[in-house]
């Protein structure tokens, strides 16, 4: 899953909103704006920093157009998204993180299609961000295999 952050004009509410869809940039609006900020257009494994990105957007765009500027997040599919303050965005992006699957041995967010497993049927339970994860990981379980010989 990936977060991507973009400026958005959401013509049927006439209202400037920087938007956060997930799981993919294809559950954005359509009424995207061209990028302008650091940080918009692009995707973001960790919702966390999509959050800060998305204030920091909101907040540089504020204070050039003198407008009002909202932040929002969700699976928007042409849906125009609502209003959240600083500190729902906060606690939905820990929430979200909390809930990502995470490399066994370096706490990395991990794709849950693409990611290594142990061999070991022991260890399939595990998942990790790289072959040589999986393989620390394996050979760290079968030390004392190896000591005891």
């Amino acid at each position: 899953m990936v977060f991507f952050v973009s400026r958005q004009h959401y013509f049927n509410q006439n209202l400037n909103a920087v938007e956060i869809a997930f799981p993919s940039i294809d559950y954005s609006s359509p009424d995207m704006l061209v990028a302008n900020y650091a940080g918009e257009g692009e995707e973001y494994k960790d919702p966390r920093d999509a959050v800060e990105a998305a204030l920091r957007i909101r907040d540089e765009w504020k204070k050039d157009s003198g407008e009002e500027i909202i932040v929002t997040a969700g699976s928007f599919n042409g849906m125009e998204g609502e209003e959240e303050t600083d500190e729902d965005l906060r606690a939905w992006a820990e929430k979200q993180y909390a809930s990502m699957p995470k490399c066994a041995v370096c706490g990395e967010i991990i794709d849950p299609d693409e990611h290594y497993i142990n061999p070991d049927s022991e260890w399939n339970e595990e998942k990790f961000c790289s072959e040589q994860h999986a393989e620390r990981a394996y050979f760290e379980a079968h030390e004392d295999d190896e000591n005891a010989d």
